[in-house]
C-alpha cells in the first residue's frame, strides 16, 4: 500500500516529510525519515507499507516519528469497518495507533491502525463487523506476509 507524503521545508532548506492518517480534524501526523521516501514515475513522493527496518516513536506533542530501526510498520486500513468495531491483530503489536476516515456523502466511517512490531514478522488481523444490536454480522481474516502481500483474505458470515 502506498501513502502520499507531504514535505515541509525550513529556512535552511532542509526537507521534513510527513503523512496524515485519518480525517483532517483528528488526523494523526507521522513524520517520516527521508530514507523511507520513494518516488513514482511522475516524481510524486510516497511511503510504501509495510515499512521495514524502522522504529516508531511518539513525540511529546502527540505526533509520531518513523526513523531507522529494526522493526516493521504496517498500515492496516479496513474500509467499511468502523474503528470501534472489534479488530484483533496477531501477534499483538508493540505500538498501535488507531485512526478514522470519513468517506463519501453518506458519511460512512472507515478506519485503520498503524501497527509497529519490534521484529519483522508476518501478521494476521481479524475484523468483526457489528450490527445495530452490537452482535457480530461477519468476520474477515486477513493474513499479510513480511513483504506486505496479502496471503489470505477470507470473509465469513456469522449466523
Amino acid at each position: 500500500m502506498k501513502k502520499d507524503v507531504r514535505v515541509r521545508v525550513n529556512e535552511e532548506g532542509a526537507k521534513f516529510y510527513y503523512a496524515n492518517f485519518g480525517t483532517d480534524k483528528q488526523a494523526i501526523r507521522l513524520w517520516i525519515s527521508s530514507k523511507f521516501i520513494k518516488k513514482d514515475e511522475s516524481r510524486k513522493e510516497f511511503v510504501k507499507f509495510p515499512v521495514r527496518k524502522c522504529q516508531l516513536v511518539k513525540t511529546d506533542k502527540g505526533s509520531y516519528i518513523l526513523k531507522k530501526g529494526d522493526g516493521i510498520l504496517y498500515d492496516l486500513f479496513y474500509n467499511g469497518y468502523k474503528v470501534q468495531n472489534s479488530v484483533e491483530v496477531e501477534p499483538s503489536p508493540d505500538i498501535v495507533v488507531e485512526y478514522e476516515v470519513q468517506k463519501g456523502v453518506s458519511g460512512r466511517v472507515s478506519g485503520g491502525k498503524l501497527a509497529w512490531f519490534e521484529n519483522v514478522i508476518p501478521i494476521s488481523y481479524k475484523l468483526k463487523k457489528l450490527g445495530e444490536d452490537g452482535k457480530v454480522i461477519s468476520e474477515k481474516v486477513i493474513q499479510i506476509a513480511e513483504n506486505g502481500r496479502v496471503v489470505n483474505n477470507l470473509e465469513v458470515e456469522v449466523v
